[in-house]
This record gives C-alpha cells, structure tokens and sequence, in this order.
C-alpha cells in the first residue's frame, strides 16, 4: 500500500499467515522494492518471527512474479501462489483495520 514518504519510506509490505489471524507483520519499504530485497525483508521480518510457510500468496508484483523469488519459494520448499491482481479479501480487510 501507498504511504506518505516517512523516514525515507513510500509503501508498507503487508504479510498475514492465513490460518492465524494474530499472525501478521507491516514491514516498511519503498514502493521500488526488487525482488531481492523484497527476500531479504521476509528473512529478516517474517521467517525470523514465524518461520517459514508452507505457502506464499502474493500479487502480481515485479518482485513476487520474478524468476528468482519463484526460484527461492522452490528451494525452501514454499508453494507460492500469485493472486488475481485485486485481492478484494486483504483490501477490505486493510480498509476496516484503517477505519478503527
């Protein structure tokens, strides 16, 4: 999602774990986030603090559809699952969680 540039950050990546509704990280980062930092944020903010999944749903983003985001989900064993472009699910999920 799109933020006001703070602290030398534009976007926010948002990670839940579906089947665990207190499982969730809003990790800070910039809207041209490659696919190799986008790995380095879920070592460092996600794997550390969850572990790792046993699946990966994401968008379409350059960084999650890239050759080697797919290549690093198949070395550690995680099923990854691009979703349709829209996830209506996440974005009324992230419109009542920012209206509360």
């Amino acid at each position: 999602m799109d933020l006001p540039q703070s602290d030398g950050f534009d976007s926010c990546l948002v990670v839940t774990d579906h089947d665990c509704t207190k499982a969730l990280a809003f990790i800070l980062c910039n809207k041209t986030v490659t696919a190799s930092e986008t790995a380095t944020l879920y070592q460092n903010h996600v794997f550390q603090r969850f572990g790792l999944p046993v699946k990966a749903i994401s968008d379409r983003g350059p960084q999650f559809a890239s050759q080697m985001f797919r290549e690093l989900c198949t070395k550690l064993g995680i099923k990854q699952n691009i979703s349709k472009c829209v996830n209506q699910g996440l974005e009324l999920y992230l419109w009542i969680f920012c209206n509360h």
